[in-house]
């Protein structure tokens, strides 16, 4: 008798060990992020006028987007769960593959990746939104993605696309009356805040110095945020020459659109009298007389 109970202890023993040799690891949550927004929506029309060039497509991640912060969260409580910090893309492939704790609890899961940070100062509170004109951020061409992910056995792997935040005003001067050494721009009533569902928020007047390269033709790029409304940012550009005391030149403010992932393009050609003024519109300049500015 007690061999026969011996023996069944150890049948039992070895089907146990052969049932927890067979159940599979928790595979950990893998994410693969891409580049929605390799060029801008009207790329086309501003390239035709020699005043852009459309991206390939199919270049390195890195070529559009250079940096990456991942914040993931508990999609109920809101929780912060885990974090990939400031990250350098310095690899030459299309898609980036972020893998996370092999200890994360199956759950559903939001996740929020920010691209083009130069540090994490913009990110406000919980890293959901960010300022896009605080610290360096100005300068920066900010990508967002966010999505709700749902995390299990058979759903681990998924996939998000960085989508552009900001806009960009090209203003280019022609026939200029006198050496011009630098422009001051204002933008009013744009975006300065952000959040990774790409709501926007906090208008400000967004004002630039540039210093001019060729003092008798220029061409400038300034990103910032979208309009809060079409047609009610107000553009403002200031022509300073070089010699010291020298008058500046200061057209008429326009009404102008600053549109997510848009090249807003306004050039100004002297006449000898004044200015004339025109916003490139799809793919035709339409010239620009007595706005009435609020």
């Amino acid at each position: 008798m007690k061999k026969m109970v011996g023996m069944l202890l150890g049948l039992m023993l070895v089907c146990c060990s052969c049932l927890r040799d067979e159940i599979r690891p928790c595979p950990p949550l893998q994410v693969s992020i891409g580049v929605k927004d390799k060029n801008y929506f009207n790329v086309d029309d501003v390239e035709r006028e020699g005043l852009a060039s459309r991206l390939d497509e199919d270049l390195p991640f890195r070529s559009y987007v250079s940096t990456l912060y991942c914040a993931l969260y508990e999609l109920e409580s809101g929780e912060k769960v885990e974090v990939k910090p400031h990250m350098e893309v310095d690899n030459e492939e299309k898609i980036q593959r972020i893998t996370f704790s092999d200890r994360l609890p199956f759950g559903r899961y939001r996740m929020v990746v920010w691209g083009n940070l130069r540090d994490e100062r913009p990110l406000e509170g919980d890293a959901t939104d960010a300022c896009l004109e605080e610290h360096d951020a100005s300068l920066q061409d900010i990508y967002v993605a966010a999505d709700t992910l749902e995390y299990g056995y058979a759903a681990y792997r998924h996939t998000v696309e960085l989508e552009r935040t900001k806009g960009k005003l090209i203003v280019l001067a022609e026939n200029m009356p006198f050496p011009v050494a630098a422009s001051v721009k204002e933008v009013s009533q744009v975006y300065s805040f952000v959040q990774s569902d790409l709501q926007y928020d906090e208008a400000i007047t967004h004002r630039t110095h540039t210093p001019w390269e060729d003092p008798y033709r220029m061409l400038t790029e300034t990103l910032m945020g979208p309009s809060v409304e079409e047609d009610r940012s107000v553009l403002e550009v200031d022509f300073l020459p070089e010699e010291p005391g020298g008058g500046r030149a200061s057209p008429e403010n326009i009404h102008i659109t600053i549109n997510r992932n848009e090249l807003a393009v306004v050039k100004y050609v002297f006449t000898g009298k004044g200015f004339e003024i025109y916003v490139l519109v799809n793919d035709r300049w339409e010239a620009q007389h007595n706005m009435d500015i609020d």
